[in-house]
């Protein structure tokens, strides 16, 4: 594959660096064309076209991911989450321009050619009885004549059977990609959805029960089309053809015949399935709460240990478990009804057909052959008949797990995005060094109606400075600090960034200058380079090894034999609080934040532990506006301003030497308690 120069700017250097050697390779060639055979240059040519398609295709490959990532977070949904409106949503999706749409016309074409084959067999098979019989009351075909023919009809008829099957596993073979990328894309979506909304709604909703939820919907997407597309549509098209060639061919009585057994099997499975939907969506609702039932329980392990609340529980696990098999058997029971009146109804249509056309022959409207046609084609509609109970159930099942999932997809996030970039941290750019101006003013929330949080808050942070907002558990710094990062917004007042809206900002640069330590540090089960390296993907190795000697884990990494590719463990399991804070800390280095954020980052660490940290904190925070949470004193003092919050409200301003010369200050009366405190730990420390 040829590169073309006036393409070669918007290639990746992997494309650009083939086609500079291929044009070095082409100009040696060409020198040693007397020594080179034929057959060498053409090896030589061949391998390096091989790389060159392979090389363009990686290229086209990171383009199309590209747009379908975008194309995905772009999706329209449909206007409801009635079955009519999905459906029809679901449907669109096969013609909205993804590489496998072609896959339909074949998938098609395979599906109906299959259909078509099967009657043509039964035809043909018909053909072959009638003529053994004739010959044998004296038709003129001679006996070896008869035989021949005979013999090749039956060939053919066979041969058509094999293609019918061919053909049916082809067309799941060709649709099968396009149907798995159309679930992949919207799985994607989900994905992207989920980040995109604000922390209410992952607040409000269980995380079992969201993945549960959403791992239905991408089955329920497979199933859809499956069933949809290669079984009910093609099913429909064959009843209404055969139903037409029998009325032709035969009676209008037997073709009525086929007709009712249809309509009665269909309105008996619509019935059913409407009954056992409701009950699969009560069974749905208490599958969730088992999952999330197990998903916290686990997550909160070593609490339920410690406290001895095993057995509360697991008598609480197996009420849901109970409530789910009662629902869960009530849809057996109704799918075992469906099914003994399906087979009712369809035993009554072959006999019925078959009775009218042994009455046909024997009055002579009708050949032996007539019977054996249809016996097969009874046979063949039968056969996906029976299944149709199967198909529609799925389908009902598929858009009770869609509607649970479209109702995540359409749940809008509180935050809209902003159209205002805030420029990139830069470590050498001035915005850097001096750091972000936050302010906030008569800022004021709340969770609920009843329940304001912050009440009127007033508080600045200037390019550079370290400030700390300190105050007793429940005070709201929590929240104080989530309106910083705009994981929420204010219910009135402003928040500004830089004397700027918050809201103004785009999210993903507002972000981008910010970065947070918090208490408890969130790992991978993965490296502690990799999880280092979260902090910036697009970071060199060089730069993670920086900020890992940054953030003082030089200690730890050469410690461990494997160094920094050691595996941390669930939740960073495997390593102490101190050098799980200090990832936290190079992964904030790595970020180079205009805007550090420490969220009660030492309260779980001893006091030595503590003491080293805040030495590494104070180093990072250089040159960086610094907000620190904390409601213990001892890791603030170090810092320009103190903020006092107490029930929501600003009731005290200073540095730390200002607050303490007032002996009235709360912040006076806080540091007292601490300090007693711990000389009654070091106390007992030096008793023991």
């Amino acid at each position: 594959m040829r590169v073309r120069m006036r393409t070669r700017t918007r290639m990746p250097r992997r494309v650009e660096a083939f086609a500079t050697t291929r044009r070095a390779k082409s100009t040696e060639s060409s020198q040693s064309q007397r020594v080179w055979c034929r057959g060498c240059r053409a090896a030589s040519a061949g391998g390096w076209r091989k790389r060159g398609v392979r090389a363009v295709a990686e290229w086209r490959g990171d383009e199309y991911e590209e747009r379908e990532l975008r194309d995905a977070k772009e999706l329209l949904l449909p206007e409801s989450n009635s079955g009519r409106d999905i459906g029809f949503w679901l449907f669109q999706l096969l013609f909205t321009g993804h590489r496998h749409t072609w896959r339909l016309l074949p998938a098609f074409l395979l599906t109906f050619g299959g259909k078509f084959a099967g009657i043509q067999s039964a035809i043909l098979f018909k053909r072959a009885v009638d003529g053994v019989i004739q010959e044998g009351s004296g038709s003129s075909i001679t006996a070896a004549g008869g035989l021949k023919v005979a013999v090749a009809i039956l060939l053919a008829s066979g041969l058509l059977k094999a293609l019918k099957s061919l053909a049916s596993e082809a067309r799941h073979v060709i649709f099968a990609p396009l149907s798995q990328e159309l679930s992949r894309f919207l799985a994607l979506k989900v994905f992207a959805h989920l980040f995109s909304l604000d922390s209410t709604f992952h607040v409000s909703r269980q995380t079992g029960g969201v993945i549960n939820i959403v791992e239905r919907g991408i089955r329920a997407i497979l199933t859809f089309f499956r069933t949809s597309v290669l079984t009910l549509i093609p099913t429909l098209v064959e009843w209404t053809l055969v139903c037409g060639y029998v009325a032709n061919q035969f009676s209008l009585q037997l073709a009525s015949i086929l007709v009712l057994t249809f309509v009665g099997y269909f309105c008996w499975t619509v019935h059913w399935t409407q009954v056992a939907a409701k009950q699969r969506k009560e069974s749905i609702e208490k599958d969730i709460q088992v999952s999330a039932k197990l998903a916290d329980t686990l997550l909160n392990y070593e609490q339920v240990v410690l406290t001895g609340n095993e057995g509360t529980e697991l008598s609480s696990y197996n009420k849901l478990l109970r409530q789910y098999q009662h629902f869960s058997l009530l849809n057996v029971y109704s799918s075992a009804t469906m099914n003994a009146g399906q087979g009712a109804i369809i035993a009554m249509g072959i006999t019925s057909s078959l009775v009218l056309t042994v009455l046909g022959c024997f009055q002579g409207t009708m050949s032996v052959g007539d019977i054996v046609l249809v016996q097969a084609l009874l046979l063949q509609l039968l056969e996906p008949l029976q299944f149709l109970g199967w198909y529609y159930s799925s389908l009902k099942n598929c858009f009770v797990d869609l509607e649970a999932m479209l109702e995540i997809l359409m749940t809008s996030s509180n935050l809209k995005d902003g159209s205002v970039a805030l420029a990139p941290p830069s470590s050498s750019s001035i915005a850097s060094r001096s750091g972000l101006s936050i302010e906030m003013r008569n800022a004021e929330y709340s969770y609920q109606e009843d329940r304001k949080i912050l009440r009127g808050v007033d508080l600045r942070v200037n390019p550079g400075e370290s400030v700390a907002v300190v105050g007793a558990s429940g005070s709201g710094k929590s929240t104080l600090l989530r309106m910083i990062l705009r994981l929420y917004d204010v219910d009135s007042g402003d928040v500004l960034v830089d004397g700027t809206p918050i809201q103004s900002y785009q999210l993903s640069t507002l972000r981008s200058s910010m970065a947070l330590i918090p208490q408890d540090t969130l790992m991978f089960n993965d490296t502690i380079y990799n999880n280092v390296a979260y902090g910036d993907q697009g970071a060199s190795r060089d730069e993670v090894l920086a900020a890992m000697k940054g953030a003082q884990l030089d200690k730890l990494i050469s410690s461990l034999p494997l160094g920094a590719q050691t595996v941390v463990g669930e939740r960073g399991i495997k390593l102490s609080g101190g050098e799980r804070q200090r990832i936290a800390i190079a992964r904030a280095i790595l970020r180079q934040p205009r805007l550090l954020v420490c969220d009660e980052a030492t309260s779980s660490l001893d006091s030595a532990t503590e003491a080293e940290i805040m030495t590494t904190l104070q180093s990072v925070a250089k040159g960086r506006t610094c907000l620190f949470i904390s409601h213990r004193l001892s890791t603030v003092q170090h810092c320009d301003r103190i903020y006092v919050l107490s029930e929501g409200k600003i009731v005290e301003t200073g540095s730390h030497e200002e607050l303490l010369s007032d002996p009235g200050t709360m912040y006076n009366k806080m540091w007292r308690v601490q300090e007693k405190k711990l000389k009654e730990e070091e106390m007992t420390a030096i008793s023991k």
